[in-house]
């Protein structure tokens, strides 16, 4: 059975948080689409944890091997929105290191570093070649890089390597595109071409809602109140504390919260955001 879309995503989460809506519309119109995630890997048994990493898992709450648990919530989320899977199962930027063994990133995560792009970028390239983003027929939906997260930027130069930019959609990721002052991460090619909204109907973007709220291990870290964000950085500075934050009233209510957020700003937005190229048609039937 011919894959007709392929929303290349670079975390578990990241495909429906951007694109949840367009997902279920070309699910509704009879579409085939995959979502091909690249970074779906748990760090090593003995490899030591970056700070980045501790303050990420302290942010999660699911111990330190979370992948496990962040896939399943994945598997949950794309059931939601009609979608197939496949994982490249390469390494988060927080797990990355130079030959020296020192970490590559701090916080924050934004552009890659040189010995990233040199050293890691080629396997990601030979990733994506042999997964079924290289299906010829299939348009490809990719990361526009808005916000300069690392393994955002590394997907979309990676991409460009082995699909025709032509004929690759680019997306806006959210809620880094909802941020004022907030752009992809250049200014000419794909990033010149026009933007287009677009508008859900109310139940793709309650099904959207529902989607992202499966990942439950990620909605402290994506919108988080001042409290929780200062949960966060103490239990990854004084390991051993994280837990008995898990289950404070205020990290009980992020479900509620991201509902809220999600549907103010894609009224303000007007819609889930893309880009392609003027001489292609739209990906996307009507509503």
């Amino acid at each position: 059975m011919t894959t007709d879309a392929i929303f290349l995503s670079p975390h578990l989460d990241d495909a429906a948080l951007s694109c949840g809506g367009g997902i279920v519309r070309l699910v509704g119109a009879g579409a085939r689409v995959k979502v091909v995630t690249v970074f779906t890997a748990d760090q090593l048994p003995d490899a030591p944890l970056s700070a980045l990493a501790r303050r990420s898992h302290a942010s999660w709450g699911i111990g330190d091997r979370p992948f496990e648990v962040r896939r399943a919530e994945d598997d949950a989320a794309l059931r939601l929105l009609g979608a197939e899977s496949e994982r490249l199962g390469l390494l988060d930027a927080i797990y990355r290191r130079s030959p020296s063994g020192d970490a590559l990133y701090a916080d924050p995560l934004w552009l890659p570093a040189a010995d990233d792009a040199e050293r890691f970028l080629p396997r990601l390239v030979a990733a994506l070649n042999d997964s079924a983003v290289a299906t010829p027929q299939a348009r490809v939906f990719c990361p526009a890089g808005t916000g300069g997260h690392v393994d955002h930027v590394l997907t979309r130069w990676a991409i460009e390597q082995v699909a025709d930019r032509e004929a690759i959609v680019y997306y806006d990721e959210y809620p880094y595109a909802a941020r004022p002052g907030v752009s992809a991460s250049g200014a000419d090619g794909p990033d010149a071409w026009p933007s287009h909204d677009l508008r859900l109907t109310a139940g793709e973007l309650e099904t959207r809602i529902a989607a992202i709220a499966c990942y439950a291990s990620q909605l402290r870290g994506l919108f988080p109140t001042a409290a929780e964000r200062l949960r966060e950085i103490a239990s990854a500075r004084i390991p051993g504390i994280g837990p008995r934050f898990v289950q404070s009233p205020d990290v009980q209510v992020s479900a509620e919260r991201m509902a809220a957020r999600v549907r103010q700003d894609l009224a303000a937005m007007g819609g889930e955001q893309y880009r392609w190229s003027p001489r292609r048609e739209s990906p996307f039937p009507a509503a």
